[in-house]
């Protein structure tokens, strides 16, 4: 297990650089390929990629096993990586960036997917937190090592640095990883859907980014045209599909649809402050790569920060519209403090505006789904929150461009016939002060844009009607908002990772506390887990229980002290053996236990969906070892 997870780790490592290394290099990139108003796609058709194949990846994994495909994610990855950084031209650039998307696209959703198939429902939350862990510092680390390799090397390395992960991540998958079979399939899978949804984003991409045409272009026209041609058959295919991407049903709720928007729009601010602002750091202020690098990495502690909050704030009330609210308020004052930065602002006025805008985007982005799990029944409880992510991701891609577009207009209108000056290095720009002021202001002015969107995205979130809240609603994982790919998943996985966070050690304190209230016993909760745990087992092996349960003998010491002094069991060598009292008590305590565990689940569990139920048990006998493995 510990060079399985090691493997799925150095997986997820990649996906971090892949997907945030790149961000402080762009002024270097542009520098030396040229054509700025094309900077554009060298993010979206990314993002685009990306976001359409990570569905993709999903289900060939259950066709083909999750090894080969995340080996095939990892080759794919590689031989774009290298095509980047051999680009000679900012097409070439942009055309293999399509082919890296396509391969980074699957890795988070595979690599988690491969715990899920690997461990039992109670520890998957603590193995998958461990990957998310390492994305996270994966996720801040990139821009440092991306900085260092653009000021000391050539951005081109940042591209090498990627493929030799991949290419370590394919050779430890290859000799050490060994998975089963799924455990679950995916049921059909709407590729003609996936396909016209492609079609449809990739059109208002190209729309959005006209590389320097006029927006009355007959191109522009053209490719408006389609996009809605492309969004009249999506919508026809997703209701007659009988497996859609997005069931229209879904649309007829007016919390999803409004929570969609809001996951569209502050996408959109979330990426073009991660393009924008590298970009206004070195030309305005005259930061180094390398220090672009550590001014960003607050971004991502701020992010980091905003998700623990919201999941202890909401945890905490049980309120989750004031901290919505709160985000998307943040949010936008955070794109106001980076509009009125100037190259006169300090370090810390700049991380404090990173601060700003990251906290609130943390707190905004787990609430989104878990607002939208709450108000859902089971059956679509994993297409509406992976319909979430896919807005938030489609809203990063299509928002790139929004931005971009407002920046190469204002960039045209600055530079007053100065036109072919757009290319030039940063040197070159902050020794011509005309020029250093046009792109000043240019990036100044499209924060502007992305100001409107959030607070289109506050706005919109006063709207939202508040149901109160399930006891199964559970917060994402807390890197859920610093990913740029969507994690599709299936209600059975929802409803897996929602019961992994009640096996976590902190909730079971919590949850053999309630069973002792609920049972009216009056025991801690370590006596409570052990006395159930010695009804299945009597008698109870306390050696090998201290051998093989991940609960510490001290605690399983103190359990037995608790249990003897009521004269609920007792000790014969290194045995436990129960009393009746010990007994009766127990039997109460684990009708007490599957009472609330099926409250764990909330209204879920009262639909009669036999997939719930037997994953309710999976846990009941996993939490005291009936499973065939130590107790957890």
């Amino acid at each position: 297990m510990r060079t399985t997870m090691g493997v799925l780790q150095l997986g997820m490592l990649v996906a971090a650089f892949d997907q945030t290394a790149l961000g402080v290099a762009l002024p270097n990139l542009v520098a030396d390929l040229g054509h700025v108003h094309d900077l554009v796609w060298v993010v979206g058709v990314n993002l685009l990629a990306a976001t359409v194949s990570a569905p993709l990846w999903g289900k060939f994994g259950d066709m083909y096993g999750r090894r080969r495909a995340l080996q095939a994610d990892l080759l794919i990855l590689l031989v774009g990586c290298v095509l980047a950084g051999a680009a000679q031209s900012m097409t070439q650039l942009i055309a293999f960036r399509a082919v890296q998307g396509l391969g980074s696209g699957g890795l988070v959703v595979l690599s988690l997917a491969m715990v899920s198939d690997l461990v039992p429902p109670d520890d998957r939350g603590r193995r998958q937190g461990s990957l998310n862990a390492v994305f996270a510092i994966g996720t801040g680390l990139a821009p440092l090592a991306g900085g260092l390799l653009a000021q000391y090397a050539s951005w081109r390395w940042i591209f090498y640095g990627t493929a030799a992960l991949s290419a370590l991540a394919f050779a430890a998958s290859s000799i050490a990883l060994r998975v089963p079979a799924p455990h679950a399939v995916r049921r059909g899978f709407d590729y003609i859907g996936l396909g016209l949804l492609a079609a449809l984003s990739t059109c208002l991409l190209l729309s959005l980014s006209p590389g320097g045409l006029s927006w009355k272009a007959w191109q522009v026209i053209a490719y408006l045209v389609l996009a809605v041609m492309f969004g009249g058959l999506f919508l026809a295919r997703e209701r007659r599909a009988p497996h859609p991407l997005l069931p229209p049903r879904l649309f007829e709720s007016s919390v999803f649809t409004l929570l969609a928007a809001v996951a569209f729009l502050t996408g959109a601010a979330m990426a073009a402050t991660s393009v924008y602002l590298p970009l206004f750091l070195q030309i305005a202020m005259g930061a180094s790569p390398f220090g672009t690098g550590l001014i960003m990495v607050w971004l991502v502690v701020g992010i980091t920060a905003g998700s623990l909050a919201s999941g202890e704030l909401v945890s905490r009330t049980g309120r989750y519209k004031p901290y919505l609210i709160a985000g998307a308020g943040l949010t936008s004052a955070g794109l106001v403090l980076s509009h009125l930065l100037d190259a006169r602002s300090s370090g810390w006025t700049v991380v404090g505006t990173l601060l700003v805008f990251g906290v609130g985007f943390g707190l905004t982005a787990p609430i989104l789904t878990l607002a939208v799990q709450n108000a859902v029944g089971y059956e679509d409880l994993g297409v509406s929150v992976s319909g979430i992510s896919y807005f938030r991701s489609l809203g990063g891609t299509l928002g790139v461009a929004v931005v971009g577009a407002v920046f190469a207009t204002r960039l045209g209108h600055n530079l007053a016939g100065e036109e072919d000056m757009r290319d030039l290095d940063i040197a070159a720009l902050r020794a011509v002060p005309t020029l250093l002021d046009a792109y000043t202001l240019s990036i100044r002015e499209t924060y502007l844009g992305s100001v409107g969107l959030a607070l289109i995205a506050f706005t919109l979130s006063w709207f939202l009607r508040e149901i109160p809240l399930q006891p199964g609603a559970t917060p994402p994982e807390i890197t859920a908002p610093l990913r740029t790919a969507p994690v599709p998943r299936t209600s059975v996985e929802e409803m897996e990772r929602i019961l992994s966070a009640a096996g976590n050690r902190q909730a079971l304190r919590s949850l053999f506390t309630r069973i002792a209230e609920t049972a009216d016993v009056r025991l801690p909760p370590h006596a409570c887990w052990l006395l159930i745990t010695a009804l299945h087992e009597e008698p109870l092996d306390l050696r090998g229980l201290e051998q093989h349960s991940v609960v510490d003998a001290s605690i399983i010491g103190n359990a037995v002290e608790a249990l003897e002094a009521r004269a609920l069991a007792r000790v014969s060598g290194t045995t436990l053996v129960l009393t009746g009292e010990g007994r009766e008590i127990a039997k109460q305590l684990t009708a007490a236990r599957r009472r609330i565990l099926r409250d764990v689940v909330g209204i879920w569990a009262t639909e009669g969906h036999a997939t719930v139920d037997a994953l309710l048990e999976q846990l009941d006998k996993a939490l005291t070892g009936q499973d065939g493995l130590p107790p957890r």
